[in-house]
């Protein structure tokens, strides 16, 4: 697929997309809870108002993303690329994010009850 493509309000709930390219992606609204990402690459994609809840996003890409409101609850972080990325408003409650790099990440208002952060990486 063509970098900014537009896939807004898609439904991938559950799907297995392993280490597939969404980089730059408009992906606004889309739901994807419960997908496999594993080792996706979903940098600088849009993903505002996104449902990633319970999303597994091991070892994925999601640097210069922007995943304002974003649904994140139960979402799998680990060893997660999240550099740069705005979380603005994002809800990350009881989310796994171990290992994470989150440097220069934007974070106003989000929540994060119940959350991990076992060996993130969260300095300017």
């Amino acid at each position: 697929m063509p970098a900014n493509m537009t896939v807004a309000q898609a439904d991938m709930t559950g799907a297995k997309l392993r280490e597939v390219n969404f980089s730059g992606f408009k992906l606004a609204s889309a739901k994807m809870s419960k997908a496999d990402l594993t080792s996706a690459n979903l940098s600088a994609a849009n993903l505002c108002d996104a449902d990633l809840s319970g999303a597994d996003l091991t070892l994925a890409s999601l640097a210069q993303a922007d995943l304002t409101r974003a649904n994140l609850a139960g979402a799998v972080l680990t060893r997660a690329n999240m550099c740069g990325a705005i979380l603005n408003g994002a809800i990350l409650t009881s989310s796994g994010v171990v290992d994470a790099a989150m440097r220069d990440v934007t974070m106003a208002g989000f929540r994060l009850p119940g959350v991990s952060l076992a060996k993130a990486d969260l300095t300017a």
